[in-house]
């Protein structure tokens, strides 16, 4: 299998087709920006904290 990363490397500096590994690098930039976000809003909700609310 070909991780994503790697594809944009292959695309980048053995292919030499930049364009198509800074549109890949972008398509990347934005599932982990997603990731992050859903993540930081659900971790309210993760944490118990002892003697918290009543």
């Amino acid at each position: 299998t070909l991780m994503f990363v790697v594809l944009i490397y292959r695309n980048a500096f053995r292919y030499f087709s930049m364009g198509y590994a800074a549109a890949l690098s972008m398509v990347l930039f934005v599932a982990v920006l997603l990731l992050t976000l859903v993540i930081f809003k659900t971790s309210r909700s993760w944490v118990h904290y002892e003697g918290g609310a009543r």
